[in-house]
């Protein structure tokens, strides 16, 4: 009897989940089509948490077993067992933000194509950080490979928290300016941010500017980023709070 590559494997399926949020973002136009997407990032999730969960030695952080569709209660297992330990705080806390983060984008009714493209890098660097923690090849990494501009988990995930944190950035509302778009290199990111006609390019140079991927040092890294671009363009008379 031959088994399905799929059982043998259980990451086969987390890679063809990757590769189809890629295919399906790169030719998503519409509301229903960005929302499609936020659901495929839940399968995928879910399939990442039936490839790293072993009920045997994973037990539950809250006392409930969780269902074989429970992604959160699998992926909290996992963590408690695998990274316990007070030395594994900041790795253990970064990992439970992937998820978090993954999960809150999924649920947008409102979907556009910035919240499918924060949804897909979320699921795809939680993806990667739980294949690191369980040891899994490098190599056997789908969403690891091919990733022009993108060496690490952690700088995946800095992406991820420099956009959200420029999206809730309080600037943002206050100066009624749209939403940004971002472009990012080994050593410099730039943010471009419009209001009304005016357009203005802020830029932040710095050598592994993305190390270490923490809430503070993105939060620190979009503030001067909007506050560059606010004062490249034109003045306003008030702000609208």
């Amino acid at each position: 009897m031959t088994v399905p590559a799929e059982h043998s494997n259980p990451w086969s399926r987390v890679d063809r989940g990757i590769d189809e949020l890629r295919t399906r973002l790169d030719s998503a136009a519409t509301e229903e089509q960005f929302q499609g997407i936020g659901l495929l990032c839940r399968e995928v999730l879910i399939s990442l948490a039936q490839a790293v969960y072993d009920p045997k030695r994973h037990g539950s952080t809250d006392g409930v077993d969780p269902s074989q569709t429970d992604a959160k209660r699998m992926l909290d297992a996992f963590i408690a067992t695998e990274v316990g330990g007070s030395s594994s705080e900041e790795l253990r806390t970064y990992a439970k933000a992937a998820v978090k983060l993954a999960v809150a984008l999924q649920h947008r009714r409102t979907a556009q194509l910035r919240d499918a493209a924060l949804s897909v890098e979320a699921t795809t660097s939680a993806v990667n950080i739980f294949g690191l923690l369980c040891s899994r090849p490098e190599g056997e990494s789908h969403a690891l490979a091919n990733r022009p501009g993108r060496d690490s988990p952690e700088r995946e995930y800095m992406v991820v928290l420099l956009a959200y944190a420029v999206d809730k950035h309080p600037l943002m509302s206050m100066t009624n300016m749209r939403a940004p778009t971002w472009h990012f290199s080994d050593t410099q990111l730039r943010l471009v941010v419009q209001r009304g006609d005016d357009k203005a390019t802020a830029t932040f140079d710095r050598q592994r500017w993305w190390h270490p991927a923490t809430r503070s040092n993105a939060e620190a890294i979009a503030d001067q980023l909007m506050i560059q671009a606010l004062a490249l363009l034109p003045p306003i008379e008030k702000f609208t709070l």
